[in-house]
Order: C-alpha cells, then structure tokens, then sequence
C-alpha cells in the first residue's frame, strides 16, 4: 500500500501538503528515539497464520533450442495460486513452479485498489500472449509479511518495524481476492458500483520490448528480496515506490516523489497509459 491523494484533481494542494508534512515527518524520524517506539510498536519480523506470506519466489531466465530457434524460458519458484472461501485467511495457498515464454510478453497493466481513504495497493500484470492467442498472466506485488492478526501494520510500518517482500502470482489470486473482499467472499453478495471504483486497471504505455525490459530490471529485486531481508516503510519503501523504480528502463517517463503522491493525474499527464 501507499499514500495516495488521487482523490484531490489538483497538483496545487499536494504540493501544499507534501511541504506541511514532511518537515512532521522528518522530525518524527530523526528525533524520536527507536527505543522509545519499541514500547508502543512491537517490532514483528515473523508471518504467524499468514499462510500467503510463507514462501518467497525466485525467476530464472533459462535459453535453451527449440527447432534450431534460440528462445528464453521464464522459470518460476514459488508462484502463488490461492483460492479463497469466507475471507482472505481462510484459503487454500499453493505454491507452484511455473513456467512464461519470455518473447510471448506482450504488455504490461497496472491495477489499484484504492480500499481506504487516502491508502491504496498497487500490483503489476504481465500479460502473455500464446501462439493461439491466448492470454496467460502473472500478478507481481510488494506486500508487507505480517501476522494474519496485526490490522494497524500499514501505520506501524512506517518506522520499519516489518520486513517487505515480492510475491508472484496467478491473476485469479493477487486480484480477485480483492474483487472478493467488495463482495464479502459470496457468489450471493452485490457490491455497490461504488466499491468497484475503487478498483482501477491502467494499461501501460510501454512497447513489447519495454515491457521485456522492464520485466528484467524488476527480477533483479525480487530474487535479492529472496536472499536479503529489507524493511518496508509506507512512506519511501513500499508497494508503488517499489514498482515505479523500474519504469527506468523507459527515458520517455520521469516522476519526482511528491507527483506520485496523485498518481492518478501524473499516469495521465506523462502518457504512461494508454486510454
């Protein structure tokens, strides 16, 4: 999740906001000491009865000769593929290795959830387009790993107190539980056309070959996230700040941090999405 001010159609007011908050925040972060905050936010570096955090994924691209044509495997540890019954912690994880044919990557989406005032979850969707035309696709997420119990951990993260981690998955998870939640995880409920607004898909202004290197640039992480612990920070570390570093990868796109505060209006205004 991160701080999002889409809600406000001006850049004006984010400007005036980000220059009223941050001296707060900085003071906060320099001056209070850690053991101080140790007494009212237990650090929680562990997962209990958090099942979908358990494993963490690895991507090998692997070439190999098939009818004389070199061509790039996409091999996944790890990929997660969940169905859910009465809420998201009641659920069956599999973890599955699975396999992409690199060249067939076609395009690249962005989804997000704006579940709360001023807080909202972004996950990248890499679709993959067969040789019969056929759509296949993998969701891509920075997400907290905390105890299935813990509801206050968006505001506690940001003094670190949680490790941050990538989990890849199936479409039908990563998103559709979150199309579940507005539908309280029953065929017989009908969310109001208002909630599913807050469920928004961009389709990225990227071209074939900007997306393969995009989608390069964005396993360098996710297999070092494997291998090293980092923490994850609401404020400067977390699941948008996450993605958008690799958008590099493109000299046409050029953010600076307070205009990703209003996501919405700079996705926009800079082209990066095809209407």
């Amino acid at each position: 999740m991160f701080f999002d001010l889409s809600i406000f159609s001006h850049d004006l007011f984010v400007y005036l906001l980000v220059l009223l908050i941050s001296p707060i925040i900085l003071l906060l972060l320099l001056t209070i000491p850690k053991f101080i905050l140790s007494l009212f936010f237990k650090a929680k570096m562990d997962i209990r009865g958090n099942k979908l955090l358990e494993q963490t994924p690895e991507i090998i691209l692997v070439e190999k000769k098939v009818y004389n044509k070199l061509e790039t495997e996409i091999l996944i540890k790890n990929f997660r593929n969940a169905k859910y019954f009465k809420s998201e912690f009641d659920n069956n994880v599999q973890w599955e290795n699975k396999k992409f044919r690199f060249d067939q990557l076609e395009n690249l989406e962005l989804f997000v959830d704006h579940y709360a005032p001023m807080q909202s979850h972004a996950i990248l969707i890499f679709n993959f387009i067969d040789e019969y035309k056929v759509y296949k696709r993998m969701c891509v997420s920075y997400e907290v790993k905390h105890e299935a119990s813990d509801v206050s951990y968006v505001y506690k993260s940001i003094y670190s107190n949680y490790e941050g981690g990538y989990i890849v998955g199936s479409y039908e998870d990563l998103v559709g539980v979150r199309y579940l939640r507005y539908a309280n995880f029953t065929s017989s409920s009908t969310p109001a056309v208002s909630e599913f607004k807050k469920l928004n898909v961009y389709k990225l202004n990227f071209t074939k070959n900007e997306c393969q290197e995009f989608f390069k640039s964005l396993i360098k992480d996710i297999n070092l996230y494997s291998k090293q612990a980092f923490f994850y920070n609401f404020v400067y570390r977390n699941c948008l700040s996450e993605i958008l570093k690799h958008f590099k990868v493109s000299k046409r796109f050029n953010f600076t941090s307070y205009q990703l505060l209003n996501l919405d209006a700079v996705l926009v205004r800079n082209n990066v999405i095809i209407k």
